[in-house]
């Protein structure tokens, strides 16, 4: 426990790497406790950005292992310290970082329980310890070159300690690293300061000199990198513009990037390009929009409201020609019965003249009317029909087809007399006179 304490003493010293845990929710307290490095992800963090360790770093060469399970090449940065019997190691599959930092005595006891060795025993003085770890350190250290890696054997391994697990194994040892995440932004810092920066010096370097740079000795080559290592470190936006602003380089990349993504259409490769004509066309103005709204004919009305327009004065009155001829027409085929309702409709209307009677809708094709009865008014449901008319009157219960047209035409003639003459107001209930035996 006490590595968790120093751990909860060093969360507020290094506030900008805490959240380098937050991004491991699988690991838990006791996987880390259990294991060997320094395992805290905020202490990895701090001890791998320390200017020391950054600076071995930037001096070791990236090295290339491949999962074949799942395809996935992994680059690898390993340093060693023989002063102190230290040793570091950055993985990244070009996305994201993972590190372990491991000291002396958890170097040690790493490489004994992978190889199965017997733990140190008290016997042993510390100077054979000590000689023991440096030259096992400076074995591992041959094994994360470019020469002695190739030989060993590269797996991914499932683990309960760590973010990734890895194994090296050779016919005379065998070793695996339990490596961390750092974080999201420090392996964007990580990669664009080790990977990113330097590829573009490289397409630089390969693009602008005369000779192949595969063709070339190694002392000219590395008086042609430092060359232009040494002018990009003084102006590095200006490299980086004057890299990649190139039609050749640009167009190299972007043709790269299609093929890397599979895409359908890929771009052309290009040596120089060419400059545009900026011509921008001023806005239209005011006057050529309304002219260009009068332009437009006008729109014309619906049909629906042409017609309504057209039935609205044919239904508020008719001609008194028309309701002469109606009534002439009506006045033959009336019997004695439509007389005498005749003359008791004239007698209701002279009383009730002046006061607007409201309108019964009618009811065509009903066999037998039913008798009148008192019944609140309702609106007319249409315009054609707008004219009030009083109330349905009691009827025979047996009338004639003829009868009942006759008397329905004798009332559109009296409606239409009664609307002209009586003035429109707030419509009141019919009073209804004697009736005649």
């Amino acid at each position: 426990m006490v590595e968790g304490k120093s751990a909860y003493i060093c969360l507020p010293l290094l506030p900008h790497v805490t959240s380098s845990f937050l991004y491991a929710p699988q690991l838990r307290w006791k996987s880390y406790l259990k294991c060997d490095s320094v395992s805290f992800p905020f202490l990895l963090h701090a001890f791998i950005s320390t200017q020391d360790t950054l600076k071995q770093l930037l001096t070791k060469e990236w090295l290339v292992k491949i999962d074949t399970l799942k395809s996935i090449p992994y680059l690898i940065k390993f340093y060693a310290s023989p002063a102190d019997l230290t040793c570091c190691v950055l993985i990244t599959d070009t996305k994201a970082v993972w590190a372990e930092a491991l000291s002396g005595p958890q170097f040690a006891r790493r490489w004994r329980e992978v190889n199965g060795l017997e733990p140190i025993s008290s016997s042993n003085s510390m100077v054979d310890e000590e000689e023991w770890r440096a030259h096992t350190l400076e074995h591992l250290s041959n094994a994360h070159s470019l020469g002695g890696i190739t030989d060993l054997s590269f797996e991914v391994v499932e683990t309960n300690f760590s973010d990734v697990a890895c194994t090296l194994e050779d016919q005379s040892f065998k070793w695996r690293w339990e490596s961390c995440f750092l974080g999201y932004r420090a392996s964007a810092e990580i990669l664009s300061k080790h990977l990113v920066l330097p590829l573009i010096s490289m397409s630089h370097l390969a693009f602008s000199s005369k000779d192949s740079v595969g063709e070339v000795s190694d002392a000219e080559l590395t008086k042609a990198v430092d060359k232009v290592g040494r002018t990009a470190r003084r102006n590095v936006d200006i490299h980086i513009k004057n890299a990649i602003s190139k039609p050749r380089v640009a167009t190299v990349l972007r043709r790269t990037t299609a093929l890397f993504n599979f895409a359908s259409d890929l771009p052309i490769i290009l040596t120089s390009a060419e400059k545009p004509e900026f011509e921008i066309l001023p806005p239209p103005s005011s006057k050529q929009g309304a002219k260009s709204r009068s332009s437009q004919p006008a729109r014309t009305p619906s049909p629906v409201m042409i017609e309504k327009e057209d039935l609205k004065p044919a239904s508020k009155s008719i001609s008194p020609d028309r309701a002469k001829a109606d009534v002439r027409q009506a006045g033959p085929e009336s019997d004695s019965a439509t007389d005498d309702s005749d003359d008791e409709e004239e007698n209701s209307m002279d009383k009730g003249k002046g006061k607007a009677p409201l309108q019964q809708p009618d009811r065509p094709g009903s066999p037998l009317p039913t008798p009148a009865k008192k019944r609140p008014t309702q609106l007319p449901s249409s315009d054609t029909d707008s004219s009030p008319v009083r109330p349905q009157k009691k009827v025979r219960p047996k009338s004639s087809s003829s009868d009942e047209d006759s008397e329905g035409k004798s009332n559109i003639v009296k409606r239409g007399t009664v609307s002209g003459e009586a003035r429109r107001g707030t419509r009141q209930p019919i009073k209804r006179g004697g009736k005649r035996f």
